[in-house]
């Protein structure tokens, strides 16, 4: 790919977060996308929310798909490269999942499931491999994206996943089978692009079935590194936290690695306070950082990140979500998860957007890291 090192956002819209593809507004991304491209950035992580984009098993919406070909050409015309992560349960807090993805298993995990928006008691059915419904299910839908748009002048590669290590953990064994058959799927259709996959990163010492080494099986490791979550960690501004998975990860998978998240919650007030929360039968709490101190560690994360050897670097997230959201899953609980934003609700460009775009204008040819994809 380009000997560059690629800088870019996660993107939900301000007004509609998961809601992006049901309440589509071409016209609201095409306005995201040129404050994105102004800022210096290259490449936007999109997700093809799971319920909207396979509502039946056995079927993809063809609806979907040619919202998402709109997106494609507003990259297009914004000089803007898509990550498309492909199947996206886990995001924010709950695992949002088809209604027909679940059993009649009462959920014993410490883990939300959302259906049709609301939280369900039960849990979904075995995603990696032991029900082959299933397994054929998710096959369906990558085949389905990646044959239409594995030619689009827009992609960049293809994110298996978001954090379905979440939805659940399976044996390694079984996970890195699951993974290799997607991966294997893609490259059927594309081997002209590279493939990664975002799993949790922190904390390391959780078994959550896929581990550094899984990273293997892909062209590219996508490294979530978050301190802020981490107890192992010095801390929400650990720097060297984020340097130490980049590097842990390139040498245990042996494959090129970008910073595909990392953020802070900024207190939309001045000063950092914390924020206690009840989530899946378990108490937490989080920092809300101060906007000063967060545009700080962006301006560390950065440099650290490219020096570790990453090819790239994408800040979670786009925008703060709107008021209008506030009372809605998951951010009546999750506080934190309203202000990860580089601009706020309002149209603001906050620090953590400036520092990005400082980064991006101060880099030259010779900051570049290649990375090598076969």
């Amino acid at each position: 790919m380009a000997d560059e090192f690629l800088l870019g956002v996660n993107y939900w819209p301000a007004q509609t977060f998961v809601r992006m593809w049901r309440e589509f507004d071409g016209g609201e991304i095409a306005r995201d996308f040129s404050l994105i491209r102004g800022l210096g950035l290259r490449l936007v992580r999109i997700f093809l929310f799971w319920p909207d984009f396979q509502p039946h098993p056995d079927a993809v919406d063809r609806e979907q798909l040619d919202k998402l070909a709109v997106v494609f050409d507003i990259a297009t015309r914004r000089g803007l490269l898509l990550m498309p992560t492909l199947l996206v349960g886990h995001m924010s807090g709950p695992n949002w999942m088809p209604a027909w993805a679940m059993s009649d298993e009462a959920n014993n995990r410490p883990a939300v499931y959302a259906v049709d928006g609301r939280v369900s008691a039960n849990k979904p059915r075995d995603i990696f491999g032991g029900d082959v419904r299933m397994l054929a299910a998710q096959r369906l839908l990558v085949r389905a994206v990646v044959e239409r748009f594995r030619t689009h002048s827009a992609l960049w590669g293809w994110d298996v996943c978001n954090e379905i290590d979440l939805v659940q953990a399976p044996e390694t064994a079984a996970g890195e089978r699951w993974l290799r058959t997607i991966v294997d799927d893609i490259h059927t259709l594309d081997q002209a692009h590279p493939v990664t996959a975002g799993f949790v990163g922190w904390p390391d010492s959780v078994p959550r079935g896929f581990h550094r080494e899984s990273h293997r099986f892909a062209e590219v490791a996508s490294v979530h590194a978050y301190p802020l979550y981490d107890a192992s960690s010095a801390g929400w501004g650990d720097t060297a936290y984020v340097r130490r998975t980049i590097e842990e990860t390139r040498e245990r998978a042996g494959v090129p690695v970008m910073l595909a998240e990392f953020g802070l919650p900024v207190n939309p007030e001045p000063g950092t306070r914390s924020v206690t929360m009840t989530w899946g039968g378990q108490e937490r709490t989080v920092a809300l950082v101060d906007e000063a101190e967060a545009g700080r560690y962006v301006r560390d994360v950065l440099p650290a990140a490219r020096d570790a050897g990453a090819t790239g670097a994408l800040i979670w997230c786009f925008s703060d979500y709107a008021p209008e959201l506030h009372g809605e899953l998951p951010f009546d609980t999750l506080v934190h998860e309203r202000y990860f934003g580089i601009y706020a609700a309002d149209g603001r460009l906050k620090a953590t957007g400036e520092a990005m775009r400082d980064f991006a204008r101060s880099l030259r040819p010779g900051d570049a890291r290649r990375a090598t994809f076969t």
